[in-house]
């Protein structure tokens, strides 16, 4: 299903902002997806398809319409070819060969269509060239304009220009920071997304000074937004160690989302940043009305592992929440929350061996690896914690019938580790699969 040995077991189980950003890391591409799905939720590239002639009606009073530049001589208004190479075997005519971003292109080739749109959507924004030494600033006054379709087109843009130019991320940033304070929630949005090229681009005499001036003496929305690009980046940037200082700042922030967040980055950076209560902030968002909420208050708690301890009520919580990406997470928590903790405390066990028949098969999964994790070991002799907990090892048995692979699998890992002896019983192409995921899962199990 959506949690796979292949690509779910070997995720990285960090948690993003929730807020505004992307789904959580905890989950697998099949999982976010599978999210996206069941809240309806839309989502949108990064590079909008290349601007094509269509009848479009005519603006409102108000409303500036986007000048598009002129077609190269010889071509006609319908070929799409070599203004914006889309058209691989365009010959100055409107035949139908394959875009470039269709699938069989070259890298090469899809890398030219991109830079050939980036280029046709400055100049219809700005009438200037992407090269100019001044395109930041000229398409930055764009986010100035009244109608909100060109402050969102400019937000992109300037998303585009980070990516391409990116020693031009120190000037592109404070642009940025500007457009978080928009109030079209699509330039807030676009503003969001454009920030990860440019602070992945920054250089720490740039990115430190910029960034903690932000989370020091900006608003709300602000923080919250360089506090999630932090926490997203933290094992990619270099100097995200030099932002704690301005993080803990940035705890004083009155708003409740602002402090998970900032929480969160502290986490991501070193989970020893973390100043006394933050547990206790995250705890109050495990109550929120939000599904996404309480899912990413239940993944932090999951990330922070045996620091999560003085949570655990919540997460016993948390294991019965209506919505199953919550649950999975608070499953998820109880069991990284350390093995003495888990076996002083039958309740943990219980409520993952109940989990162990949740209606969903994500669930079933990480209830399974953590009965594993916790209740056996490959690497410990005799006697071990889950062959003196038949309910366990029945609930195990039960789920190794699943007709999901990833759960039988699972099933069956954990039950040879809480028993070794019962790998005997196991069906020849299950015991042959064990081979293979046993790795995967065994590294899982590890953090």
């Amino acid at each position: 299903m959506r949690l796979s040995v292949h690509s779910g077991l070997r995720m990285s189980f960090s948690v993003l902002s929730a807020l505004v950003l992307v789904l959580p890391l905890v989950l697998s591409s099949e999982a976010q997806a599978d999210w996206l799905v069941r809240e309806g939720a839309e989502t949108a590239p990064l590079v909008a398809p290349t601007p094509q002639p269509s009848a479009e009606p005519a603006p409102q009073a108000g409303e500036e319409k986007l000048a598009a530049p002129q077609q190269p001589a010889g071509h006609s208004a319908k070929c799409r070819g070599c203004a914006q190479r889309q058209k691989r075997t365009c010959k100055k005519g409107e035949g139908n060969a394959t875009s470039a971003v269709e699938g069989n292109a070259t890298g090469d080739d899809a890398a030219e269509f991109m830079e050939s749109t980036m280029k046709f959507r400055i100049q219809s924004l700005a009438q200037v060239e992407p090269n100019d030494p001044k395109v930041v600033a000229i398409v930055g006054t764009k986010l100035a304009e009244e109608n909100p379709k060109l402050r969102r087109e400019a937000v992109g843009v300037l998303g585009l220009l980070s990516s391409y130019y990116p020693n031009k991320a120190a000037e592109i940033f404070p642009y940025l920071i500007k457009a978080l304070n928009d109030s079209d929630p699509k330039v807030h949005a676009g503003a969001l997304k454009a920030m990860l090229p440019t602070v992945a681009h920054l250089q720490a005499d740039a990115g430190v000074p910029l960034l903690s001036e932000t989370l020091s003496k900006g608003n709300s929305a602000e923080r919250t937004a360089v506090a999630a690009v932090v926490a997203n980046m933290a094992d990619k940037l270099s100097w995200a160690s030099q932002l704690s200082g301005a993080l803990r700042t940035a705890l004083e922030d009155q708003n409740q989302d602002t402090k998970l967040t900032v929480i969160m980055a502290l986490a991501f950076i070193d989970p020893d940043l973390l100043p006394e209560g933050s547990v206790e902030i995250i705890k109050k968002n495990t109550h929120a009305k939000s599904a996404g909420s309480r899912f990413q208050a239940y993944g932090l708690l999951a990330a922070l592992g045996p620091k999560a301890v003085e949570a655990l009520p919540e997460l016993l919580v948390g294991v019965n929440d209506p919505h199953y990406i919550p649950r999975w997470a608070a499953v998820r928590a109880l069991g990284s929350l350390g093995r003495d903790f888990v076996l002083a405390h039958p309740e943990i066990i219980e409520a993952l061996i109940k989990s162990t028949g949740d209606t969903d098969t994500a669930v079933q999964q990480i209830a399974a690896l953590s009965l594993g994790k916790n209740l056996g070991s490959s690497l410990l002799p005799g006697v071990l914690p889950g062959e003196d907990n038949p309910a366990a090892l029945e609930a195990l048995q039960k789920l190794m019938q699943s007709k999901q692979p990833n759960v039988s699998e699972t099933a069956a890992w954990a039950l040879v580790r809480m028993s070794p002896k019962l790998k005997a019983t196991l069906p020849d192409k299950l015991f042959a699969r064990l081979l293979e995921v046993t790795p995967a899962l065994d590294e899982m199990a590890a953090k």
